[in-house]
């Protein structure tokens, strides 16, 4: 697996937790980092019933499976031609969306990242899911990984055009200090 897909399994791992057990959630057994399936290192790919366990190894095997050959196709089908165009941050922030609700759930999310903004795509994502499971006794959690998921955006996109400008504001710097 490339970097990006280990790099987005790490971020999903934050909010998904492990669980060595099968668990139930919503609509199916899981198990791992949430999921409803089990990957093993043959290819073979198991549903997930209640009798199931995992180790972290399987688990971290499907999880890279799944945004792979599942998540990531999903979102580039939902978002179009511009997802391609998207920076790696604001792919791992819609794909971790995308695997906690199974698709990404608002227009408002689709249309910013089609935009190819990185502000208009953090605020979507907090924005148009504010209240999503309001009431529930996940909405603390999930409020958190929404805006940790836009900031994540927000911190990268910061972060590369630093490292653009802060050499070339030092040079700058330099230049008129010996002028």
């Amino acid at each position: 697996m490339t970097s990006f897909y280990k790099d987005t399994a790490e971020f999903i791992k934050k909010y998904e937790g492990f669980s060595p057990t099968a668990q139930w959630d919503v609509n199916a057994w899981r198990i791992g980092h949430g999921s409803d399936t089990i990957t093993y290192p043959n290819g073979t790919i198991k549903k997930v019933v209640q009798t199931d366990t995992t180790t972290r190894e399987l688990a971290q095997l499907d999880l890279e499976r799944r945004i792979k050959q599942d998540f990531e196709p999903r979102v580039k089908t939902q978002i179009g031609p511009n997802y391609d165009k998207l920076p790696g941050a604001s792919k791992t922030a819609l794909i971790s969306i995308a695997y906690n609700y199974g698709r990404i759930p608002t227009n408002e999310i689709i249309n910013a990242a089609r935009s190819l903004s990185h502000t208009n795509l953090a605020k979507a994502i907090v924005d148009s899911t504010i209240n999503h499971n309001r009431g529930t006794p996940y909405y603390d959690g999930l409020r958190n990984r929404r805006k940790a998921e836009a900031n994540y955006i927000l911190a990268n996109y910061q972060k590369k055009y630093l490292n653009i400008a802060l050499p070339l504001i030092l040079g700058i710097a330099a230049y008129l200090m010996y002028k």
